[in-house]
This record gives structure tokens, C-alpha cells and sequence, in this order.
């Protein structure tokens, strides 16, 4: 994360996998590596930098690499589960109305994950 860093506290949305460099969109179905390359509308319709919580993330793993354990859920809950799956549309996306947010993902992403720790990976909901 730190490597990924593009300023203080910032970081852009997507990256290269190979070079790791930040990669921008445009309507031109390119890849570009500067935001100053892509044209106005898309450079401020769309966050393609921020904090993103990566902050967050960076405190957590170093309590975790510090040998502080999360504790593991005590009980699953089920039927949040459910909910999520139940949740995703027919291409298998998380929507709130016509939109697909971050946090809906994140959400949805964390209620699996605290399913799989508390029931191991091959446990159904």
C-alpha cells in the first residue's frame, strides 16, 4: 500500500497488475496513466483518487502483523448471508437501485468473509 501510494493519504482507483502503475479511463476504451489525459467530464465525473479507507486497512494489518487476532464471530449469521447473496442481480451485482456503490460491495463482501471465518470455506449459509 505504501508503494501504491500517489500523495499523502491517496491512492487511485485502479492500478496496472504488472506495473502497478495508476490507470485511468476515458470513452475511448484506452488505458491511460494520468488523470490530465483523460478529457474533462471524465477527470470530475468519477473519483479516480482518494483515501479510500486504505488508512483503515493499514492500521488493521499492523495490529494483525503485531500478533493482535481478530477475534473469530461467535456465530454466523445466516440469514444476513442470504440476504447478501440474495441481494446480487442476474449479473451478479450488488446494486442500490440503478447504481453500484463502493460501500454496498464492501458491505456485502464483509458479511461473506466473517461467514467464511467463523465456518470455515466449504460451509453453505
Amino acid at each position: 500500500m505504501k508503494r501504491s501510494a500517489i500523495g499523502p493519504n491517496r491512492w487511485a482507483r485502479f492500478y496496472e497488475l504488472q506495473t502497478n502503475r495508476p490507470i485511468y479511463g476515458d470513452r475511448d476504451g484506452r488505458i491511460h496513466y494520468t488523470l490530465e489525459e483523460i478529457s474533462e467530464e471524465r477527470r470530475t465525473g468519477y473519483s479516480w483518487q482518494g483515501e479510500y479507507g486504505v488508512r483503515a486497512m493499514i492500521a488493521e494489518y499492523r495490529r494483525l502483523a503485531s500478533g493482535q487476532l481478530l477475534a473469530p464471530a461467535a456465530t454466523a449469521d445466516r440469514r444476513a448471508v442470504r440476504a447478501a447473496l440474495d441481494a446480487l442481480d442476474a449479473s451478479g451485482r450488488w446494486k442500490d437501485g440503478s447504481t453500484i456503490r463502493s460501500q454496498t460491495f464492501i458491505r456485502h463482501m464483509a458479511t461473506l468473509c466473517r461467514f467464511l471465518e467463523a465456518n470455515g470455506r466449504n460451509a453453505a449459509p
